[in-house]
């Protein structure tokens, strides 16, 4: 006979609860209550098969085993809720990250925050957790430094970006946003020529705390100006910091040139400034940092020009160029580490390299000179030409016309008989225009009929009247 029977197979449990991902992240809020934030953790999942002959799921216990050694989290092994065990500060520390562990034994819990545990993404029964801690606002933005200094030279052109305050907040994201605000009046100390200018004189952009120029800088000026700026967060917690600009000549400033690529310079150029200045004894401000000139006007990008110029801490006075030299070379030996780190090549003020820079359009108007000087030098020459050339003809035309009346007596106007006898002006055989030296208009045909008509004709012949009437006398007398 044939017999049905059918085998159940019983399971047992052999497969350790498993977790589905390998990192899961939760958020908590700084300075928040201890225990006041709870967060589940995923569940984990067991490959073993639960028929209804079975009992009850085994329970899973999850506990920290890495990665919480200053004891800031705690967990529930049962519910897997974990909770902020100390109160947490992002400022200290944004992130934290602890390993969980699954386990079925409940029992015998296993080493929590073992040194020597580490974590391995291919063992199901752990999970990486990555916890973020929320920020509020709870610090203020902090300015740098508590004065700011800066200079501003007279040639600088109406709204200019010479200087720049800055404020950092702890926090972050919105909380960290900061924006600058000029704080009271602004203060002129030993101020001159500069009754007029305009108030403000200076404007503090919100966002940057850039410092721009908001009046025209006149030479005769002289002076500084002191203010307050404030920065403030969205939280409305804020700083104060003082601000000093002076107004300093162009030839007030002193060049350094370093072998440096300018992007590298501005990166520590601040070190490089508080050292001068504790060196040097005086308040010393960064004007300009460019990629160097040559004295020829070429660009040399393995070098930078660094510009800066020098205020006495005793009555925050300009300090004169040779004032700068004169204290750098007394200070040389305390500065030759300074030099050599930062490749500083040449010092010298500001002024001569402006008027070497100046040379291109020297060149230009010294060659504009030279050309107008041989143009009008052969305009000269042209026209001494012209003067040689006419001076030449009427010596000529002169020694015609007056050769009988200052000279020789064997003139045809001279002779009394012979062929020449009647001879009169404007009656050579020659008379056309450019046949004669002597060119003369026709006389009258009866200019000999009236004595007057002598004197009239003479008005407009170019030979001495006394040349015509001595000749009549010479024919009346030899007649």
């Amino acid at each position: 006979s044939d017999l049905d029977l059918s085998i159940y197979v019983r399971n047992i449990n052999d497969y350790q609860p498993q977790f589905t991902v390998d990192e899961f992240a939760v958020n908590f809020t700084e300075h928040t209550v201890p225990g006041t934030e709870r967060r589940r953790l995923v569940d984990t999942i067991d490959r073993d098969e639960v028929d209804d002959l079975d009992d009850p799921p085994t329970p899973v216990c999850y506990y920290i085993v890495a990665g919480n050694d200053q004891g800031y989290f705690t967990i529930e092994p049962l519910s897997h809720l974990i909770t902020a065990a100390r109160e947490l500060d992002r400022e200290v520390e944004d992130t934290h990250i602890i390993i969980i562990k699954a386990s079925e034994d409940c029992a015998t819990p296993p080493l929590s925050n073992d040194s020597e545990f580490e974590y391995d993404p291919t063992d199901d029964t752990t999970l990486r957790v990555v916890i973020h801690v929320n920020d509020i606002n709870d610090n203020p933005p902090l300015f740098v430094k508590d004065v700011f200094t800066g200079g501003v030279t007279t040639d600088a052109d109406f709204g200019t970006e010479f200087m720049q305050v800055k404020a950092v907040d702890a926090d972050a994201n919105e909380n960290a946003k900061v924006q600058y605000f000029m704080e009271g009046p602004v203060q002129m100390t030993l101020s001159e020529g500069m009754e007029n200018i305009q108030q403000p004189p200076f404007l503090v952009d919100s966002v940057t705390g850039a410092v721009y120029l908001n009046f025209d800088p006149q030479k005769e000026m002289k002076g500084y100006f002191d203010f307050r700026v404030m920065a403030n967060d969205s939280g409305g917690l804020s700083d104060f910091a003082r601000v000093f600009i002076y107004l300093l000549r162009e030839d007030q400033r002193v060049r350094f040139v370093l072998r440096q690529h300018p992007i590298e310079l501005r990166e520590k150029i601040d070190s490089f400034r508080d050292i001068l200045g504790n060196v040097t004894g005086a308040i010393v401000n960064v004007d300009e940092v460019k990629v160097h000139e040559t004295m020829d006007g070429r660009v040399d990008k393995t070098r930078s020009d660094l510009y800066l110029h020098f205020v006495d801490r005793n009555d925050n006075s300009i300090m004169e160029v040779n004032q700068v030299l004169r204290a750098i070379d007394q200070s040389i030996e305390h500065l030759d580490t300074l030099f050599k780190e930062f490749n500083v090549l040449d010092t010298q003020g500001a002024e001569a390299i402006a008027l070497v820079r100046s040379g291109p359009p020297d060149n230009v108007i010294v060659l504009w000179l030279i050309g107008s000087t041989v143009f009008l030098g052969l305009m000269l020459l042209v026209v001494v030409s012209i003067c040689l050339s006419q001076r030449s003809t009427y010596q000529r035309q002169l020694k015609a016309a007056t050769i009988t009346a200052f000279g020789s007596t064997e003139s045809d106007l001279t002779r009394v008989t012979g062929p020449g006898a009647n001879r009169v002006p404007n009656t050579n055989m020659h008379s056309v225009e450019g046949s004669n030296p002597i060119w003369m208009q026709a006389y009258e045909n009866e200019w000999y009929k009236a004595d007057d008509s002598l004197s009239q004709t003479s008005e407009r012949d170019s030979l001495d009247e006394n040349a015509v009437i001595s000749i009549e006398n010479q024919g009346d007398t030899g007649g």
